[in-house]
């Protein structure tokens, strides 16, 4: 057996890191976004997964909010 594993994240700190509900963490781990740890009944995350999700998800643009106008022409 190996050293001791790094820390698991449960969903709700995930959510919590991603400021989004506990339910929207479960949809990404459905949609095979989000890889996960199942033993019985306890859901884990683990970090290195949690990075890549992140990383993946990255984004250099902004959007506006919805409703928020642009300017057009310069």
């Amino acid at each position: 057996m190996r050293d001791r594993p790094a820390r698991l994240f449960t969903v709700g700190e995930v959510a919590d890191l991603f400021q989004v509900s506990p339910r929207t963490v479960f949809r990404w781990m459905a949609q095979g976004r989000l890889p996960a740890i199942r033993v019985g009944n306890i859901t884990r995350i683990r970090p290195e997964d949690l990075e890549a999700f992140f990383e993946a998800h990255l984004s250099t643009q902004t959007r506006g909010r919805p409703g928020q106008r642009r300017e057009v022409g310069g």
